[in-house]
């Protein structure tokens, strides 16, 4: 391998970890919220709300293990520890038990601030490296979907 195609692939990796690691803490952080939402939830659609909240946990305990497998198959190491996770823009969440309504606001809210944060990097994987791109463009489906679902329960 030349000079050149080892630098290349060296940047290739640190735009895909630069990428994809923040991914991997608000995944992270959002599983963590997804549980506090689950067992706090309260209100008449009760039932449905809390079980969909474990589906939402268990793709998003997915999608981090599978961004963060992504990015050290490339050779850069990620960081998915809980410290990580509270800094990530999801992990705000309020204490005690919420309304359906509330719930669903807060889950919303913080799909929606994963979403952008991948419809952002999206474009840049796509130059770097496709296949990471793809992985991104599943998540981003993936969560396309939930807020979808979660946005139908406001009625």
């Amino acid at each position: 391998m030349t000079s050149a195609t080892l630098a290349a692939q060296k940047e290739t990796v640190a735009t895909v970890a630069q990428l994809m690691n923040p991914m991997v803490a608000e995944l992270s952080a959002l599983s963590l919220v997804g549980k506090q939402a689950h067992w706090h939830v309260r209100g008449a659609a009760f039932l449905p709300v809390h079980e969909y909240l474990d589906t939402l946990v268990d793709d998003v305990r997915e999608w981090a293990d599978t961004v963060a497998e992504r990015v050290i198959a490339l050779g850069a190491p990620t960081d998915g520890r809980p410290a990580i996770a509270s800094t990530a823009a999801a992990s705000s969440y309020p204490e005690g038990y919420q309304t359906v309504e509330k719930t669903l606001d807060l889950i919303i809210d913080a799909l929606d601030k994963i979403i952008a944060l991948g419809r952002e990097a999206q474009p840049a994987l796509g130059e770097a490296d496709p296949m990471s791109e793809d992985v991104m463009i599943e998540i981003l489906r993936g969560l396309d979907k939930h807020r979808w679902f979660f946005d139908a329960q406001r009625g």
